[in-house]
């Protein structure tokens, strides 16, 4: 999770999770009938993480410690709005994919 050089990065934990969901699906249900079901399941489950992920920073930013300083606000301000560095954890996260045969290599 945390680089080297400082940066934190939950691809491959992320990816590890999807893999635990897809085994646990494939056990209730038998595996996918096809590559399009595999990706469907795989983009809800993405964006079931991505609102649980939400709600839980939504959660804690009103905790009173923070007074009338919303937390977002100040992430947003200091994490990732440099788009150099936006497309160097895309090309990351893409290479991540090609690793484990989700995504061809070059894919965008």
């Amino acid at each position: 999770m945390i680089r080297q050089d400082g940066t934190i990065h939950f691809a491959s934990e992320f990816v590890g999770l999807i893999d635990r969901f897809l085994q646990e699906y494939e056990e209730a249900n038998g595996p996918p009938e096809s590559d399009l079901d595999r990706g469907l399941i795989i983009a809800y489950l993405l964006h079931v993480m991505y609102c649980d992920l939400e709600l839980l920073g939504e959660c804690l930013s009103k905790q009173e410690i923070f007074g009338r300083l919303p937390p977002q606000r100040i992430l947003e301000e200091c994490t990732d709005r440099d788009p150099e560095e936006l497309e160097q954890r895309r090309e990351q996260i893409r290479q991540a994919l090609h690793e484990i045969g989700w995504l061809p290599l070059g894919a965008h």
